[in-house]
């Protein structure tokens, strides 16, 4: 009876384990065929780029002639599969990269031991690489990746990368310094991007230094909005109390007011436009920082070092003035 009991509550439990193990089991077969059509278009694409090679090695050799050659392999395809032809040169190109300096990593992925996203990872760590330092690179990180998630695997993966390359960090960092640049990338509705490329430990000094300046204003900005919404109920009810007290104070109010004239008027009017115009402020952070670096880059240089340095940011000031 008791066994009858216990084998009808454990059916429907036996019954979901049962369907769930063999949804995993269909999950992993068709993983297990994704991974190998996926290493086999790679190496079909590797032979696209040996017969453009091919191609390119019939007319003179140049590399011009071998990315023409390259376009029009990548046309053929992309025409063929309905895609960008764009996409499938750089496509091409890393097939190349994958099956000529990590072969491990090609064989892992083709096996399904690893996943499409170790791939990535591994391409994007050992591009820095020079060519003979890829192989012993490719060893240990397949070895890497086919020991956990990439989420678990990409620190490990990027140190094994620095590991593998022959020079240090402080040789690869001097030359790198020379790619110092600022450029302008245009955008849609009138904006472009501009950006500089730096050191990172200027970077992140730059990054620090707007981060602060913008807290300023968002935090002189909470103060105001504060201080504009709390009830002025006690300034009012001490100076109505006072005139009741006092038969003249009404009137030495007035006076007093009246002796102030017309600039205490304007004091006050000042100080109300200066806190509606700082609490009507709803920028964003990102938008505060990106105007503080305007005017950090605009601003004439303080103290004035003569006309001719003056000169540009007058120029520039005038191209920002409305019409």
């Amino acid at each position: 009876m008791l066994s009858n009991v216990a084998s009808s509550a454990a059916g429907p439990g036996a019954a979901a384990a049962a369907a769930l193990a063999a949804i995993v089991r269909g999950v992993q077969r068709l993983d297990a065929a994704i991974a190998a059509a996926e290493a086999e278009r790679v190496r079909l694409l590797h032979e696209a780029w040996e017969y453009a090679e091919a191609l390119a090695a019939e007319q003179r050799p140049s590399v011009a002639a071998q990315d023409m050659a390259l376009r029009s392999v990548a046309w053929e395809i992309a025409a063929a599969t309905n895609a960008s032809d764009r996409s499938l040169q750089r496509q091409i190109t890393e097939a190349a990269t994958l099956v000529r300096h990590y072969p491990d990593t090609l064989d892992a992925r083709e096996a399904g031991t690893i996943s499409r996203a170790h791939v990535r990872q591994i391409l994007e760590a050992g591009a820095h690489l020079p060519s003979r330092a890829r192989p012993a690179f490719d060893v240990v990180a397949a070895a890497i990746a086919r020991t956990g998630s990439p989420a678990r695997a990409r620190a490990r993966i990027l140190a094994a990368a620095e590991a593998a390359h022959p020079r240090t960090i402080t040789e690869r960092h001097r030359d790198a310094r020379e790619t110092r640049a600022v450029r302008v990338v245009p955008g849609a509705d009138g904006m472009s991007q501009l950006i500089a490329t730096l050191p990172t430990p200027l970077a992140r000094a730059v990054e620090d230094r707007l981060q602060r300046m913008s807290r300023v204003i968002m935090d002189a900005r909470r103060d105001a909005a504060r201080a504009h919404s709390a009830p002025e109920a006690s300034t009012d009810g001490s100076r109505t109390g006072a005139a009741g007290d006092d038969p003249h104070g009404a009137n030495a109010a007035g006076a007093d007011d009246r002796s102030l004239g017309p600039a205490a008027d304007d004091a006050s009017g000042t100080e109300r436009t200066g806190v509606d115009a700082v609490t009507a402020d709803t920028r964003t952070a990102d938008q505060i920082r990106a105007d503080v670096l305007t005017d950090l880059l605009l601003s004439p240089p303080s103290p004035p070092t003569g006309p001719e340095r003056l000169a540009p940011s007058a120029r520039v000031s005038r191209s920002r003035s409305p019409p």
